[in-house]
């Protein structure tokens, strides 16, 4: 078993490096159908646009998103059952069977579990709860319980349908007072020709008659139990507990109706595998409704095989129609798995079994399964599930071993599987995203004759030399604000410099923030701590530096201010008016991100023209950038060392008693010295006042080269011209482009989904 121990150990750390592909392709797909929703928009958008001609409309309603949508969402539930498989850190096993063929013995066997846990019985079936149990050096079990809107859908719900019922209460004090049909007289007609409803419609009135004895574990959280105290939590009552409940008119208690689910850890006796996990499947064969459908419910996530017990008790030693309904069960939860015989055991249960009964099975599945051929469809294993030591050997270790070499194959087959339908779903897509390409082109049909196109470059041309003048004239402005020094740019400034020269000096006599006692009393630690001032003095300078430049940084505020009334005047003023319904909804810094992409991202690019803007948006004035290199001189005095004008030697600016009273003259001395460098740095910052206008002027002229002479500005006018003809200039010209923005709006949308397809 040791190399069995290594390979499975192998096969798990090889999921766990896949995750992160899995992941990616989960959010992907999400991304996707974001993307999907936003082109549905986009297309709904330019079909009702009112010049969007007939035919495109028409071609365009006939699109169908939602099966797409679907067959995503499918993509995304495979592809996380996917990561649910590989993020499991355990093999697991499932263990199925029908009541009383020794399924929960073999658990027994193989956990060293007893019916504490793990109840047998030989009458109706015992276990009510699926339990998952882990190899372990705990001995524990954590429920997860339900609260009562996950009981009333995943417990109540299924008998209410099962019975033609309403709907299940919505409410726990609802479904305490629901009253339920006596007998199955009172159900439908064609509820009283089925057999299985009336024990149906019992198990639903003991539901509710027992609602005392799990109330309380309807809190949807957690519990952790002993094992000795598990059992209520997991079985069905006793024959003694029903009988009693009988006799006494009283309720059978059933806490196992408020489990979810349980996590049992133990020691495994004979476990040589460290990360094994056996998860118990109860339903097969139970009346409740929906057993069997709760028996798959996360098969394709929790289990890696399934041991399918069969016993060849009388009348039972025989393949039946129960056991092929199981089989044909346990196909659907095997998933992209191509090979029953890779995903199900049967296991022949000989345990208290005499040898005609157990030949006459192993004949039968010979014959009735395997097609005459042993192990063709199933393996076949034998077994007596009451001996630990006989499991081991004859079922545990064959399974263990055959997971050790197939579990990769069959990794790359649920792998393979998920990868084909995500490819399905991406053909489906490309459908869609052909059908608009060709619904746009059909769009254009309606060209321009030679004298409309004449037209339009005229159009064009007159544009870009209407934005020439313009931006000439805001030049000529910006230039003359530039080398004044009057006017209410530069008194904002002056008023944003004292501002922050104010704030500077009013920290200063609050003892430099910390009040000033607070201050002195600091200082005064120090000095008893480092028996001399000189360490306080110059980490106090160092702070008090740095502290004034942040200040000063406030005036950034006012950069902030000059910058939005640059973008808001360019765009609202000039550029905006010019470009007709185009930026229509935008204004400021907006109108001109929204230039900058259009021109970049329209049918033909306009890359210089995108670029120009992009520039002009990246402009920055903030005081770290232009000023604080300038002013950094008058701070430079805050130095807690001088030169000795005699030696020409460093020696302490500061030398006071190390008291209370030398505490209080170093505050003194170094506020002097303080408002003194912010003194400087006010009268430096005023001598650049005309630096952020210097610099505004230099980008708005930039920018002015670079739209309106660059080498390529006329052609890319001109294509602008042509992809956004009927937005700048509504009306003007017959017939309808489908690369208007609208159209533009649709080709981006498509990008972004093909983007997102190639990643």
């Amino acid at each position: 078993m040791n190399q069995a121990q290594d390979k499975i150990t192998a096969i798990l750390h090889t999921r766990r490096k896949e995750l992160p592909e899995i992941e990616r392709q989960i959010a992907r797909w999400e991304k996707l159908k974001q993307e999907l929703s936003s082109l549905e928009s986009a297309v709904s958008t330019l079909r009702k646009h009112e010049t969007t001609d007939g035919q495109t409309q028409q071609t365009l309603s006939t699109l169908r998103f939602s099966p797409v949508y679907e067959a995503i969402s499918d993509t995304v539930a495979s592809l996380s059952l996917l990561k649910a498989r590989f993020s499991r850190s355990t093999l697991n096993i499932g263990v199925s069977g029908r009541a009383r063929v020794g399924k929960s013995t073999l658990l027994q066997s193989i956990s060293g579990l007893d019916d504490e846990q793990i109840p047998t019985g030989s009458g109706l079936p015992v276990t009510a709860v699926r339990s998952r149990i882990f190899h372990s050096v705990h001995s524990r079990a954590t429920l997860t319980l339900h609260n009562y809107e996950s009981f009333r859908v995943d417990v109540l719900q299924p008998y209410h349908a099962a019975l033609d019922l309403p709907e299940a209460p919505q409410t726990l004090e609802q479904f305490a007072s629901y009253l339920y049909p006596r007998s199955d007289v009172e159900l439908s007609e064609a509820k009283q020709q089925e057999s299985t409803a009336i024990p149906v419609l019992r198990r639903l009135k003991e539901m509710q008659a027992a609602l005392p004895s799990y109330q309380e574990y309807l809190t949807g959280a957690e519990k952790v139990v002993g094992l000795d105290d598990l059992r209520k939590f997991v079985a069905y009552p006793t024959a003694e507990e029903e009988d009693a409940a009988h006799h006494t008119g009283r309720p059978a208690p059933r806490p196992y109706l408020a489990v979810k689910d349980v996590q049992i850890e133990c020691p495994f006796p004979y476990a040589q595998v460290n990360e094994l996990g056996i998860v118990d499947l109860p339903g097969l064969g139970e009346l409740a409704a929906n057993a069997e459908e709760h028996h798959l419910e996360g098969l394709q996530n929790d289990v890696d095989l399934v041991m399918l017990v069969k016993r060849p008790l009388e009348g039972m030693a025989y393949w039946g129609k129960e056991d092929g309904a199981a089989t044909n069960l346990l196909d659907k939860a095997r998933g992209f798995i191509q090979n029953r015989r890779d995903f199900v055991y049967l296991v022949i249960n000989t345990g208290g079994v005499d040898e005609a009964k157990i030949k006459a099975l192993r004949g039968d599945i010979l014959r009735s399964v395997n097609d005459g051929q042993p192990d063709k469809h199933f393996h076949v294993l034998e077994t007596n599930t009451a001996d630990p030591k006989d499991v081991y050997d004859n079922a545990l270790v064959p399974v263990l071993n055959h997971l050790a070499e197939r579990l990769p194959v069959m990794d790359k087959q649920v792998r393979d599987g998920t990868t084909a339908l995500a490819s399905n779903v991406t053909q489906r897509v490309e459908q869609i995203l052909g059908d608009i390409a060709a619904a746009l082109v059909k769009g254009k049909s309606s060209n321009l004759d030679s004298s409309e196109q004449e037209s339009l470059i005229r159009e064009a041309d007159d544009l870009r030399l209407k934005l020439a003048v313009s931006l000439s004239e805001e030049i000529t402005e910006l230039h003359k604000k530039a080398r004044q020094d009057s006017g209410p740019e530069f008194q904002a400034y002056e008023d944003a410099v004292d501002q922050a020269y104010n704030n500077v000096n009013a920290w200063i006599d609050n003892g430099f923030g910390h009040g000033v006692e607070k201050w002195c009393g600091n200082a005064y630690a120090r000095f008893a701590r480092d028996r001399n001032s000189a360490g306080f003095a110059g980490d106090e300078l160092n702070h008090i530096r740095v502290e004034i430049s942040n200040f000063f940084s406030g005036i950034d505020q006012h950069f902030e201010t000059a910058l939005d009334a640059l973008w808001n005047h360019l765009a609202d003023d000039i550029i905006s008016p010019r470009f007709g319904n185009l930026l229509q909804g935008n204004s400021g810094g907006a109108a001109l991100s929204t230039l900058c992409h259009l021109m970049a991202e329209a049918e033909e690019p306009c890359q210089g023209l995108s670029q120009a803007v992009q520039e002009l948006l990246a402009l920055r004035l903030d005081y770290r950038t232009q000023l604080h290199p300038k002013v950094r001189r008058a701070l430079d005095d805050l130095q807690s060392e001088v030169e000795d004008p005699e030696t020409g030697e460093k020696k302490a600016r500061f030398t006071v008693d190390l008291n209370p009273a030398g505490a209080e003259r170093l505050l003194r001395e170094m506020a002097s010295l303080a408002r003194a460098a912010a003194y400087r740095t006010r009268k430096a910052l005023m001598q650049e006042a005309m630096v952020p206008a210097l610099v505004i002027h230099a980008a708005v002229e930039q920018f002015d080269d670079a739209l309106i002479r660059s080498g390529d500005s006329e052609k890319e006018f001109r294509r602008m011209a042509r992809c956004y003809r009927d937005d700048i200039w509504p009306g003007l010209f017959a017939g309808v482009e489908a690369a208007t923005a609208k159209g533009v709006a649709v080709i981006n949308a498509v990008k972004a989904v093909r983007h997102t397809l190639a990643s």
